[in-house]
Formats: structure tokens, C-alpha cells, sequence
């Protein structure tokens, strides 16, 4: 087996494994060794699966979770990977501070007791939240440094630089209908009003997308256990 990070000398990690030849097999204890595993495979051009224990990556996201219940009662997991948490009422607790550096204490105590290091997203309804959080990558927006808030009103504004593809609830065959109508971007789509996405596609489906494209989600944060 190959611990990741045992070697420092990428070249002698290579003469190590060049035996197994172009496909290598490998077995991770966590998620972050198999994404330094992953990204290891990728360097030297080979093939790779990575096995993660379920039972150890359900470990550390109830361990993300345990955290983020020290800043707000109501956190959401929505998969194993992703949390959502509304903050609303909590502003007084943290002196009315802004929202981005409540965030970045956040992720600080999270990397501090976890040792897992998360993107934040933040705004007034969870379709922002979640494409901030995207957005926060520090390999997708280096400035970003791991956290992203859309100010309140800015919302259509920062969804103006999205595919219809990256709006959550676009699947594949929803996406193909909107490219047949010449819809690809949410620039594309903020051209039409309301009547005519619901001609186009159904009344329910058009009020849906005329809403989303316009960063309007109503739909409400619960606490979950994770």
C-alpha cells in the first residue's frame, strides 16, 4: 500500500510504483488521502480507483457537523459532503458582524478540529448558498480564499456568470430541452419573461426557471440529524 504524503520526492514515489505499470490500484483511509491519491494518479498519468471506507467518511462529516452546531441549531445535511445552515436570528450572538467573517471563523474552527478544510458559500436562500460555496474554491476563485457571500439584491447579478447546467434541478434531460430552445446560460434565459417559459415549457417548469435564474428559492433550511 501507498501512504500519501509518506514520500516528499515525487520521483521516488514513481520508481516505488512503476512495477504496477499504467493502472494502479489504490486504497485510502479517508477522503483527503484519496483525493491526495487521486491527485497523485493524475500527476503520473495512470488510472486509478479510490476506496474510501463509508464508515470513515460518515465519521468526519458527523464530526463537521458536531462543529457547525456550535453556531446555529439549524444545520442541514444535505449528503455526506455538503451542509446547509441558516444563520437567521443568530446575528446578536455574533455582535452583527458581517456574514463573511462569521463564515471564515467557521471554517477556521471546522479545519482546527476536524482537520478537513471546507468552502463556504453564503447568501439569503440555499440555490446562493450553494453555487457561493462552488464558487469558493480557492482553485475556482484563489480571491475567494475558501468563502464567497453574495451581498442581499446582488443575487441575479452573480447568477448571470452560470450555465442553466449549474442551476441545481437542470438535469441532463432538462438541460437538452433548454439547448434546443437556444437557452444554454442564465443570460440566455433572463431574455424571456414569465408567459413565455411557461409556453415553452410548462407552467410549472416556467415559473421554476424564471425563478431560479433570478436567485429567487423559498425553500427552507431544516435540522437534520447528520
Amino acid at each position: 500500500g501507498v501512504e500519501p504524503g509518506a514520500w516528499s520526492d515525487l520521483d521516488e514515489l514513481r520508481q516505488r510504483l512503476r512495477p504496477l505499470g499504467k493502472r494502479a490500484l489504490a486504497a485510502a483511509t479517508d477522503g483527503n488521502h484519496g483525493r491526495a491519491v487521486a491527485r497523485m494518479v493524475h500527476l503520473f498519468g495512470w488510472q486509478s480507483r479510490i476506496f474510501v471506507p463509508a464508515a470513515t467518511t460518515a465519521a468526519r462529516s458527523r464530526a463537521i457537523v458536531v462543529v457547525l452546531e456550535r453556531f446555529t441549531p439549524v444545520v442541514e445535511p444535505a449528503s455526506i459532503d455538503e451542509m446547509y445552515l441558516d444563520l437567521s436570528g443568530t446575528e446578536g450572538l455574533y455582535h452583527h458582524e458581517p456574514l463573511e467573517a462569521t463564515a471564515r471563523r467557521i471554517r477556521e474552527a471546522v479545519r482546527r478540529e476536524t482537520a478537513i478544510t471546507v468552502s463556504i458559500g453564503g447568501g439569503t436562500n440555499r440555490l446562493i448558498a450553494k453555487l457561493a460555496a462552488g464558487r469558493a474554491k480557492p482553485h475556482h476563485t484563489p480571491e475567494a480564499s475558501g468563502v464567497l457571500i453574495v451581498p442581499p439584491g446582488a443575487e441575479q447579478e452573480f447568477l448571470q456568470s452560470f450555465d442553466l447546467a449549474d442551476i441545481p434541478g437542470v438535469g441532463p434531460r432538462f438541460q437538452d430541452r433548454l439547448l434546443a430552445l437556444g437557452l444554454k446560460t442564465v443570460r440566455d434565459a433572463l431574455r424571456y419573461d414569465r408567459a413565455v417559459l411557461r409556453r415553452w415549457l410548462t407552467p410549472r417548469a416556467g415559473d421554476w426557471l424564471y425563478d431560479r435564474i433570478r436567485g429567487v428559492d423559498d425553500s427552507a433550511v431544516e435540522r437534520r440529524t447528520a
